[in-house]
């Protein structure tokens, strides 16, 4: 929790309206500046199964580990301060986590913007689907890396989707945001080859608030290195599964980081965006998976990045990003 005054009150409600009512609520104070704690306090007071549990500024993942320590349940799920759950977001979840004896149990969400709510189901075609062996690479991990191909299935990796058992989040899963980006995908990459089966309901359990403001709508100094740190925790997941399964996914990761880090830096003027690409092209990996792609199975939005880094042509893609940002 913090900076979230305007929207906490929502939050806690949401959590106290559930039909599954056996839970228990941690609040981590990260440090907060604003009335948030004041108001989660209120809560607090009426309902004994509320706890706030104060600490300083450290950012989202070290907030998620102290609740992790204070935890005392044996399922978990991890909530953003600003967003709610459908009433029965932890009826649904545990149900199929118990039902099928499964490590996570996820669900699909909802977008809200304003006054308007999107429905985000997820790929999966049957209302519940059970993966384990092998398919949870498959079908579970590997549509949660981008992929650079057309009409490829995707998977979100938000961590709040989901409810764990207690025995799969472990300390050494987490990865700071301000080390790696999309660190719930990190978390993902680091878990996957844990789990035995996971239950997926394609139900919106989950109301996302999009948030102007947001981190990803800013210039990132470390995009390149916290990019490439993520490409390294996806290439460890994939570490004993057959290549033939995990090598598109791989050129996926590497022309990802690229493509963000690029994005971010046409934030800059033209002359600092040209230093960033070219100790880009001077990466081995970069130009050994641009000479390996096909362009006509790609994605509009990376034809124009390939190109422009098989013809060394910074130009190009900054002006095309220019006009995305």
């Amino acid at each position: 929790m913090y900076g979230v005054e305007a929207y906490i009150a929502r939050a806690i409600e949401s959590v106290q309206q559930q039909t599954f009512t056996d839970w228990e609520l941690l609040i981590v104070n990260d440090g907060t500046k604003d009335q948030s704690r004041e108001i989660a306090a209120d809560y607090e007071k009426h309902d004994e199964r509320i706890r706030i549990i104060d600490k300083p500024n450290g950012g989202l993942t070290s907030a998620r580990l102290k609740g992790l320590e204070y935890a005392q349940g044996d399922f978990l799920s991890f909530i953003d301060s600003d967003d709610t759950l459908q009433i029965d977001y932890l009826e649904a979840l545990y149900s199929n986590i118990v039902k099928y004896d499964a490590d996570v149990s996820m669900c699909s969400y909802n977008t809200v913007f304003g006054s308007s709510v999107t429905p985000c189901p997820l790929y999966f075609t049957d209302a519940t689907t059970i993966l384990e062996g092998e398919t949870i690479i498959r079908d579970y991990f590997l549509p949660q890396v981008k992929s650079i191909k057309k009409n490829a299935v995707f998977l979100p990796s938000f961590m709040w989707l989901r409810l764990f058992r207690r025995d799969v989040v472990t300390n050494d899963l987490f990865v700071s945001e301000r080390m790696v980006y999309q660190e719930d995908l990190a978390f993902s990459a680091r878990q996957v080859n844990r789990l035995k089966r996971v239950a997926v309901i394609n139900k919106p359990l989950y109301n996302y608030y999009v948030n102007a403001g947001s981190l990803t709508q800013k210039y990132r100094e470390n995009a390149w290195e916290m990019m490439q740190a993520l490409t390294r925790e996806i290439e460890c997941a994939f570490d004993g599964h057959p290549c033939a399964l995990t090598s598109e996914k791989s050129l996926s990761s590497v022309l990802s980081a690229v493509h963000f880090t690029l994005l971010n830096a046409a934030r800059l003027n033209y002359n600092d965006f040209k230093k960033v690409f070219a100790d880009i092209v001077r990466e081995k990996s970069v130009t050994k998976t641009c000479s390996m792609i096909s362009l006509f199975s790609i994605q509009r939005s990376f034809f124009a990045l390939v190109i422009a880094i098989r013809f060394r042509c910074p130009s190009l893609i900054y002006n095309y990003n220019k006009k995305r940002i």
